[in-house]
């Protein structure tokens, strides 16, 4: 993975699954622009010529991965699970496109936090007029920090299978309860009944402590964790649930 450095938030963080310690501190940064050539692929799996790169170049030596697929008003940022990439969110990145989204999807660096901002305001000097975030497992944490602290403040947050504890690369994690607790904006967080990291547990958790007025909890039947709710058995489910958030949340 890649360091970042970016305008507001500057958090180490090492990407984790569902549970468990610590603090980060915000810091200062500077923000990059996408770049304007176009690779002939992205991750290995997005096809030439299909979306616009939106790379965060932080040195000569590091960058942070990033395409914007269709385009338009509606924003929606995508961000992995622990040890995803572009790749994971793909295909659903794709039916978003194909509905008229606007979407972003990244693969997260040492410092997610602060690209999350970064890349929802690429999002907005892009032509999208809200934006709305969507993590799973690991990219679900650091979407509700995204949430939280993301200056102007995002539209909506959808969480899949999120955890209790954010990781943070050399010191103690920092509890996504801090996260939540600031999180004013409305919100979708989803687990499966059976995960077998409690990420149902934690979202009635997390939902708790958000002061949205603005916030739905929906627990499906089976194990699948993170973007697997979109695939397995619950898929119609989940999808129907985050579509309408989707609508709702970009008009």
């Amino acid at each position: 993975m890649r360091t970042a450095l970016i305008a507001g938030l500057s958090l180490a963080l090492l990407l984790g699954g569902c549970a468990s310690p610590g603090t980060a501190t915000p810091g200062n940064a500077t923000s990059g622009r996408p770049s304007p050539v176009e690779p002939s692929r992205v991750d290995g799996c997005v096809e030439p010529g299909e979306g616009v790169p939106a790379d965060l170049r932080e040195s000569e030596t590091s960058t942070v991965t990033a395409v914007r697929l269709g385009s338009g008003p509606r924003g929606v940022v995508l961000t992995p699970e622990h040890g995803g990439t572009i790749c994971q969110w793909l295909p659903f990145g794709r039916k978003l496109a194909g509905r008229g989204y606007h979407v972003l999807i990244w693969d997260p660096g040492f410092d997610p936090v602060a690209e999350i901002a970064h890349f929802a305001a690429v999002l907005r000097e892009a032509g999208a007029r809200r934006v709305v975030l969507v993590g799973a497992s690991n990219g679900a944490n650091i979407a509700t920090f995204g949430a939280a602290w993301t200056t102007p403040p995002v539209d909506g947050l959808a969480w899949l299978s999120g955890e209790d504890m954010l990781y943070v690369a050399g010191q103690n994690g920092r509890p996504v309860r801090d996260a939540a607790a600031r999180v004013a904006v409305p919100a979708l967080l989803i687990a499966g009944r059976d995960d077998p990291m409690h990420c149902a547990e934690v979202a009635g958790q997390l939902a708790a402590l958000m002061p949205s007025t603005e916030k739905r909890v929906l627990i499906v039947p089976g194990p699948e964790h993170g973007v697997r709710l979109l695939t397995g058995a619950a898929q119609p489910a989940v999808e129907q649930a985050l579509t309408e958030f989707l609508q709702a949340r970009t008009g």
